[in-house]
């Protein structure tokens, strides 16, 4: 490309970016009226609700996505709270009526539950450190048309804890397309931007280092590890549909069939009992946390799961190599730059009763030989649900259960009078000997129910906390 040609490109950009700069911005509902189709389906993603307005009642969020919010920290009330943080999908944060974000050692953030992870809706604390508030600076990320503006301001409606103004609260869609006020005004001929930047947000810091905070990756890291990872060429919307969401079963990922297998369509899985798993299931453990994560034991160990998949994708069977530095602050990666997902985190979250020599041995069968597995882990004939160990127990006991095919799992309990009292799994998970282990800790001293149900199998049986 000769010279000329390059600087004749670099002016257009310059003047294509330079015109959208100068617009203004005109707000989704300007969008909706053109665009009523997709806005129904991107209002319905956590996006537009990154933070939302309050007016003396608790946010409310589309049918069919997040369950909410019920209740302030319980030394607020709703009209002591200016703005929520969230509270779709993962968890909510809280701004006071000057809005700071409230800070503290407890009652601070709420976790929405996670069927996955066996946990209810709770209260936890958030940036002690920092206590009893501080500073809202999120906005790039959290807002439409953010200027940060600092300490001086101006703020966003007058309320000096917020460092900067927005033209719309939560990311809408104009914080993905650019201000579009000539759009608006020339719908036919001007065109607002279509260039993917989920990078913009998905993103901590250095992009070479993927962050680690004790013991899983941070959210929001997603794209450090697709660069670390062996589609470090691919954009967010090779796997994504960008105005549907990745929860609550609302489409926004787009399957195996239109994403792995486009480019592994030979890759099988060659044991049996693993056949009804997709990719993810393996690929994209849950090494990574938003707002909430669990610990698994098994055989010899114990490994973290937490609320995200991370998209390392890569895993290495070596049962050397660690997933995190010795630090525990980043993500190992070799001298290429390269990150893998280990073993611990890819089976044994599943495989509970067996150890990393055993994932080891095993895992290149997977979409290799098909050989059979080792006698230690017979695929079980029947189904089966055991007694909890220790039986009364407290504070901990143990659920195991066997399943002779890949089944979708729930496993709950409930109270005496039958009363849910906790959804411990519901999800896919393969053939095999599985055990979770459960706290009793914010439950009563009492007689309680656990179910195991799959689509054709279904027990129940009686265990006792006494504290």
């Amino acid at each position: 490309m000769s010279r000329c040609l390059r600087f004749g490109l670099f002016l257009l950009i310059l003047l294509f970016w330079g015109s959208l700069m100068a617009q203004d911005y005109v707000g989704s509902q300007t969008c909706k009226t053109c665009h009523s189709a997709i806005y129904d389906t991107f209002i319905k993603t956590g996006h537009p609700h990154k933070i939302t307005k309050i007016d003396g009642a608790p946010p409310v969020f589309p049918e069919g996505t997040s369950p909410g919010v019920p209740n302030p920290p319980s030394d607020m009330t709703w009209d002591s709270i200016s703005y929520v943080i969230g509270g779709f999908g993962w968890k909510a944060r809280f701004m006071d009526k000057e809005g700071y974000i409230l800070t503290g050692d407890s009652i601070r953030q709420y976790n929405l539950a996670n069927p996955d992870l066996g946990l209810e809706a709770g209260w936890t604390g958030y940036d002690a450190s920092e206590a009893p508030r501080k500073p809202y600076t999120c906005g790039s990320c959290h807002t439409t048309g953010w200027v940060a503006t600092g300490e001086a301001g101006p703020h966003q409606d007058d309320l000096p804890g917020i460092y900067g103004t927005w033209a719309e609260p939560g990311v809408t869609c104009e914080g993905c397309h650019g201000p579009s006020s000539d759009h608006a005004s020339n719908p036919t001929s001007v065109k607002p931007s279509k260039e993917e930047n989920c990078s913009s947000c998905h993103i901590r810091g250095d992009v070479n280092q993927i962050d680690v905070s004790k013991g899983l990756i941070k959210h929001h890291e997603q794209y450090e590890e697709l660069l670390a990872s062996p589609h470090k060429s691919f954009t967010c919307g090779t796997c994504h549909e960008p105005h549907l969401s990745t929860i609550y079963d609302l489409g926004g990922y787009k399957g195996d069939e239109n994403t792995c297998q486009v480019c592994h369509s030979k890759v099988e899985i060659k044991v049996t009992e693993m056949a009804d798993l997709e990719c993810h299931t393996c690929h994209m453990p849950k090494a990574s946390k938003s707002a909430v994560k669990i610990s698994i034991d098994y055989k010899g160990g114990s490994v973290l799961k937490g609320d995200l998949h991370t998209h390392i994708f890569r895993i290495n069977p070596d049962t050397t190599w660690k997933l995190i530095t010795d630090d525990g602050k980043f993500v190992r990666v070799d001298d290429d730059g390269k990150a893998y997902v280990t073993l611990d985190f890819t089976c044994l979250t599943c495989h509970t009763d067996e150890t990393m020599t055993w994932a080891a041995s095993n895992v290149e069968a997977i979409h290799g030989t098909g050989t059979a597995i080792p006698s230690t882990a017979v695929v079980p004939k029947k189904f089966e649900l055991e007694q909890n160990y220790p039986n009364p127990f407290n504070p901990t006991t143990t659920i195991g259960f066997a399943l002779p095919k890949a089944s979708q799992v729930k496993l709950r309990i409930y109270s005496i009078t039958g009363q849910l009292v906790s959804e411990l799994l519901n999800q896919k998970m393969p053939a095999g000997k599985h055990s979770i282990k459960i706290s009793g800790e914010g439950l009563s001293s009492g007689v309680y129910i656990y179910t195991l149900q799959t689509e054709n199998f279904t027990a129940s049986k009686k265990m006792i906390l006494t504290k």
